[in-house]
């Protein structure tokens, strides 16, 4: 993992959790964006999108995703700090079903600019968490 991204799990105290269908992220996340987005294109920017990674370990089971957005926020800082692509935006996850309480988890997240909730089928995958 990169220096941002080290900084951004200490910074909250928290250990991440992998729920169930988790994707394992590379091991240092901003090298592996830059040989992908400088690969003989012109990527600038790119966005982030949920993928069940980095989430809190504790707390409310719906906070529990905004591990992944306050991780990528560190990385997304050491992005535009270097050379190359930076991440321009982030897509989080909220579990939609929470009705009015899903307010609390929207609040929550840090540079999310998008929230989504999986298929009916994958909530329970969700949950598990």
């Amino acid at each position: 993992m990169g220096p941002g991204a080290a900084r951004a799990k200490k910074k909250g105290g928290r250990k991440s959790a992998k729920p169930a269908a988790a994707l394992e992220l590379p091991a240092d996340i901003f090298a592996a964006l830059h040989a992908d987005t400088g690969a003989g294109h012109n990527v600038v920017e790119t966005v982030f999108v949920e993928c069940m990674a980095e989430y809190r370990t504790d707390g409310p089971a719906e906070l529990r995703p905004v591990g992944e957005t306050e991780f990528v926020a560190g990385v997304a800082a050491e992005s535009e700090a270097g050379d190359g692509a930076t991440i321009a935006g982030v897509v989080g996850f909220a579990d939609l079903t929470l009705g009015a309480d899903v307010a609390a988890v929207l609040e929550a997240h840090v540079e999310v600019r998008e929230v989504r909730t999986p298929l009916p089928w994958t909530m329970a995958l969700c949950r598990r968490r």
